[in-house]
């Protein structure tokens, strides 16, 4: 299944827009990376469209250690 989604900045500010590749099993990715820049999954959609909001990530590699 195809869904159409728009990537936003800052308030709403659409800075792209695109259709992914949806898993009808499991939903619509949490998360895109586009361009070098990752964006999550917003709640709620607009004119049907699923809404990304741009987001800071980072990747903790071999450094990171983990406290239980």
């Amino acid at each position: 299944m195809a869904q159409a989604v728009r990537l936003l900045e800052g308030g709403d500010h659409m800075i792209a827009r695109g259709v992914v590749a949806i898993d009808t099993a499991e939903g619509a990715p949490r998360v895109i990376f586009w361009e070098g820049e990752a964006f999550v999954l917003r709640r709620q959609a607009i004119e049907g469209e699923l809404c990304y909001r741009k987001t800071r990530v980072m990747y903790a590699g071999a450094s990171f250690e983990a406290v239980r």
